[in-house]
């Protein structure tokens, strides 16, 4: 047993006998045990390493586009007061646009400089975003911008091809053209300013206006 000698202050001997009896206590209870011995290793010996992960996916290929308007089958005709299409009554919404000819610079050696195919593509898609079908635009001038026929017999190879270009983009976007091949007034075909100038009366003037559209 090992003896603690704990100093007692003077006037204090209640507090130094609990201290002696603790720490005599406490020498008395030996040394500490010893730590638990390891635990055993496991029986069964280790698995074979887990495999790698597989590689994530590809990337999905990108959706494919949009499908465009259906394709334009057959030609409008009339029964009576009705249009007709592929034998059956056609309704529509239309829109009357005569100078989509006159897009474009009108100027340039090559049709990328005389036309503007992306306001051209732009007016259509609005068009059909709108609902319009059938779309109503001339096919003559004979101006000298833009003109089909500036001088009479002599004819304007980039000015057909713009209307070549307009009837693509109207067919690409599902949409009719209402084409206009003349007109009686100052803006007309050399044709028509002949013809217009062979009557003579106001009766047969108004007559032949009536016949011509």
């Amino acid at each position: 047993e090992m003896e603690v000698t704990v100093p007692q202050p003077p006037g204090d001997k209640a507090t130094c006998s609990v201290l002696t009896a603790h720490a005599k206590q406490m020498a008395g209870s030996g040394p500490l045990p010893p730590p638990p011995p390891p635990s055993p290793p496991s029986p069964n010996p280790p698995g074979p390493p887990s495999p790698p992960s597989p590689p994530p996916p590809p990337p999905s290929p990108p959706a494919p586009p949009s499908p465009g308007p259906p394709p334009l089958k057959g030609f409008v005709t009339t029964n009576g007061p009705r249009f007709m299409l592929n034998g059956k009554p056609y309704f529509f919404a239309g829109a009357n646009s005569y100078d989509l000819f006159t897009i474009g610079s009108g100027s340039g050696t090559n049709i990328s400089q005389y036309m503007d195919a992306e306001t051209i593509d732009a007016f259509f898609a609005t068009m059909a975003k709108n609902g319009v079908a059938v779309v109503r635009t001339w096919g003559f001038n004979t101006q000298s911008w833009h003109g089909f026929e500036p001088n009479q017999g002599e004819y304007n190879e980039l000015q057909f091809q713009e209307f070549d270009y307009i009837a693509f983009s109207a067919r690409a976007h599902g949409i009719r053209l209402i084409i206009t091949l003349d007109n009686y007034w100052t803006a007309c075909t050399f044709w028509c300013r002949e013809l217009r100038c062979f009557f003579s009366s106001v009766d047969q003037r108004l007559a032949c206006r009536w016949w011509h559209r």
